[in-house]
């Protein structure tokens, strides 16, 4: 049974003794895959015929959130969130902002191909997120339609996320890394 009622933690938590690897060197990095689901079926990444991990065996926000909670303890200070593609799950802004509110001091990082990013580039931005990678295969849209195996070269989108990060921003201290 899962238990709800567990305390919200708040900004930095007490330390235990940090993570380690069998080397001995300090893990303070923390990479969450939310989802095995994508909106691409790239040749290298997607076997086209393989089952999906049942919904109910993918980990629940709450539970991503222990994980985020326990590993703070443990010295770990950036998480980065991939999939699959992350915005593929439902929410999955949302979520992004609730750990930002929960861990303010948490370096906390996306990894997308960014197809379904941009309806929710304001929100992002509203939650304090500063990095994301965007996984581009190609600039050729025809490539990458043979790559992915679907039409949805982002060069628009791309466009739009850009478009959208530079109003939401506002007056916000930012650079654009390219």
């Amino acid at each position: 049974m899962r238990n709800s009622s567990a305390p919200t933690p708040k900004g930095p938590l007490p330390l235990a003794d940090p993570l380690a690897d069998r080397h001995g060197r300090t893990v303070n990095y923390l990479r969450l895959s939310v989802t095995d689901r994508c909106n691409l079926a790239c040749a290298y990444c997607a076997v086209r015929e393989a089952p999906f991990v049942p919904h109910p065996l993918i980990l629940r926000y709450e539970e991503l959130m222990r994980l985020v909670d326990a590993t703070r303890t443990l010295g770990v200070h950036k998480v980065r969130f991939t999939g699959g593609e992350p915005f593929a799950r439902k929410d999955f802004a949302g979520f992004i902002a609730r750990v930002m509110a929960r861990h303010p001091d948490l370096d906390v990082r996306l990894t997308t191909n960014a197809t379904l990013m941009r309806p929710h580039v304001g929100e992002l931005v509203r939650a304090g997120l500063k990095r994301v990678n965007i996984s581009l295969d190609t600039l050729r849209p025809e490539r990458f339609e043979k790559i992915t195996g679907r039409d949805l070269f982002p060069r628009q989108n791309l466009v739009g996320v850009l478009i959208q990060l530079i109003k939401d921003l506002d007056q916000r201290p930012w650079r654009l890394l390219l």
